[in-house]
């Protein structure tokens, strides 16, 4: 499984999964490679959750090919923004 984007709302998604299929790897794409490390080395999201420790079996990445190669299943989770006219 891979959540593309890395807010509150992938977070919790790729958490949500990754809680509930502990032998399966889910792959979150994030753009900032800071933030990308952060999630990787502390296993948190220091700016939506930082009480809430994520799991083993979940893993940050910024490079998109690497993220969707081989995933069963892509979750959209990338804020899109609205102009109003």
């Amino acid at each position: 499984v891979v959540v593309l984007g890395g807010g509150s709302f992938g977070t919790a998604m790729a958490a949500h999964v990754a809680n509930r299929k502990e032998k399966m790897e889910v792959s979150m794409l994030v753009r900032d490679p800071h933030v990308c490390q952060s999630f990787n080395r502390n296993h948190l999201n220091c700016k939506y959750f930082p009480n809430h420790k994520l799991p083993e079996n979940f893993v940050a990445t910024t490079d998109a090919k690497s993220a969707l190669q081989g995933a069963d299943f892509c979750l959209h989770a990338v804020p899109v923004q609205v102009e109003e006219v």
